[in-house]
């Protein structure tokens, strides 16, 4: 039992980790972007953006050509608005290592200044995403169809390895052989 009392002592310490306020040194890095996020020019935001963005899987990584075609899967008014009011001195804060953040975390931008990370989904990108998990369920074998949300697919030479979150937020394992096409392992 001390163990565990200890253990959620340093947890809830690691995930209260006060943001510093951002330093003089840093705001040149987000200036231009609010700059440019407030003239809504697509070409100006793209010049700091870090290539390929990728957002939440399964949705595709968009490159530098793809970002005017795709930008409203990743900037809507709603998102453009809270980072054109932004206020550089309150709003914006170091993490450390991790970067900087826009309002505890719905945009991180790097030490390069850099956007590599949004919190923030759009209604572009949840119909894209949902589009594509649908597409993804009609390719499984039947046993496999249900879940909430893919996290994470890949192939090896001979098996295709998938992790799900199921309805209930647990995760299922799966694992069959390429060739088969059909459950090997489930769990």
């Amino acid at each position: 039992m001390r163990y565990a009392t200890l253990i959620l002592a340093l947890l809830v310490a690691c995930l209260t980790l006060p943001a510093t306020a951002l330093e003089d040194t840093h705001q040149p890095l987000i200036a231009p972007i609010i700059e440019a996020v407030a003239s809504q020019n697509i070409d100006a935001i793209s010049k700091h953006v870090r290539f390929p963005y990728h957002g939440t899987y399964p949705m595709p990584p968009i490159t530098k050509d793809q970002f005017t075609q795709r930008f409203d899967e990743v900037f809507d008014a709603e998102l453009i608005e809270q980072i054109a009011q932004s206020d550089i001195n309150s709003d914006w804060s170091t993490v450390g290592w991790r970067g900087i953040m826009l309002n505890r975390g719905i945009v991180w931008v790097d030490y390069d200044g850099e956007i590599i990370g949004i919190n923030h989904t759009t209604q572009t990108a949840k119909q894209a995403r949902d589009a594509l998990i649908a597409a993804d369920k009609a390719t499984l074998p039947k046993e496999l169809r249900e879940f909430e949300s893919p996290i994470l697919k890949w192939t090896t030479e001979h098996n295709t390895i998938r992790i799900d979150e199921l309805k209930d937020g647990s995760y299922r394992y799966s694992q069959w052989k390429i060739q088969q096409q059909r459950l090997k392992h489930p769990t």
